[in-house]
């Protein structure tokens, strides 16, 4: 099956615990160009290079070899610009010098977009997505290293999490207690990818999908003339794709729990219930198509957290949205606008 791309790529747990006792990973390689001729007016490009702890990739498919590789240039540079202001594995980044001093006078405005829709999402989602909860994400991540969490440091920690402690201004940002700090792990990534998507639009290309890792966007048709076909990993089959949607204009983003374990079950792991403290355990992995990568990303880690009900209801009063949770029992729900192209294939009787 051509151009199929997989949402969420599990994080390898032991590279994750080097880095986090101060190990550097080695560099995945530099970028990889590659280019190959459809037809007498149309060539396929794609790019691809190390950033956000996986590899982004950019297809472009375009009569003009020029235009592409120029635009793709610029597309790069703008994705290693934005990461390094969103970063917060990077000490020099803007959202780590906010944890560390709690102000930032000056906060670029690609900062304070992430923000104003991270707060935009916490109110539709009734608080279920909230990018304060780093105080709890970093408790619990010390399991990883045989710790062991308390309910009085749980309760702590969480009294470190709300976003009325959060003050977007024009130029700044300030979080109002201290010891709070964000975490941006479920939103930056989609949003760099929109700033990727601005510059191919920027430049007239019309034909492209954008591979962050499992955070998707696409426009027009593939080289078949056909949507993009995206496969949706189920973390209890290991290999193929059972599940494969389309898209022409749009993203989609899968979040799962199996992506950063704190604890070798996988009970405790990188997405936090800001209402419990805890990890949820009922929905393995949330996939959601939407208009934009960061809608898409920060909705896919809301509907993992919410029970299932809840979150399709939720996706179903959104415009242009839908979803599909793959449940730790094999179940699965989905939203109303959810189409699985290789379901309705078997359906069918087609291969």
């Amino acid at each position: 099956m051509p151009d199929v791309t997989s949402p969420g790529v599990p994080v390898d747990d032991l590279a994750a615990t080097l880095t986090k006792l101060g190990f550097q990973a080695a560099n995945p390689g530099p970028r990889v160009e590659e280019s190959a001729r459809l037809s007498r007016r149309l060539r396929r490009t794609t790019w691809s290079a190390p950033s956000m702890r996986t590899r982004v990739s950019v297809t472009v498919v375009h009569g003009s070899q020029d235009l592409t590789d120029t635009t793709l240039g610029e597309a790069f540079d703008e994705l290693h610009r934005v990461v390094a202001l969103l970063n917060r594995h990077d000490g020099s980044s803007a959202v780590s010098t906010l944890n560390e001093r709690g102000a930032l006078r000056g906060a670029p405005p690609e900062l304070r977009a992430v923000l104003n829709g991270a707060a935009e999402l916490h109110r539709i989602s009734r608080g279920a997505f909230d990018v304060t909860v780093k105080p709890v994400v970093d408790l619990l991540r010390g399991l990883k290293f045989g710790g062991a969490v308390s309910d009085a440091e749980l309760r702590s920690a969480r009294g470190l999490v709300g976003m009325s402690g959060l003050r977007v201004g024009r130029r700044s940002v300030r979080l109002k207690r201290s010891g709070m700090g964000l975490t941006l792990d479920g939103i930056a990534k989609g949003y760099v990818v929109d700033c990727v998507a601005a510059v191919l639009q920027r430049r007239g290309l019309d034909r492209w999908l954008i591979d962050a890792g499992g955070d998707i966007r696409t426009s027009g048709l593939n080289e078949d003339d056909r949507p993009w076909r995206i496969g949706v990993q189920d973390p209890l089959r290991q290999t193929g794709f059972p599940v494969v949607t389309e898209l022409t204009s749009g993203a989609i983003a899968t979040s799962g729990g199996y992506e950063d374990r704190f604890t070798p079950d996988g009970r405790v792991h990188h997405v936090v219930d800001t209402a419990t403290g805890r990890s949820p355990q009922t929905t393995l992995s949330a996939s959601v198509a939407a208009p934009s990568a960061m809608m898409a990303d920060a909705l896919a880690t809301t509907t993992l957290v919410l029970r299932p009900a809840w979150a399709v209801a939720l996706i179903e009063t959104l415009p242009c949205c839908a979803c599909l949770l793959l449940g730790a029992d094999g179940r699965r729900w989905r939203s109303s606008r959810w189409r699985s192209v290789s379901e309705s294939h078997r359906e069918r009787g087609e291969p």
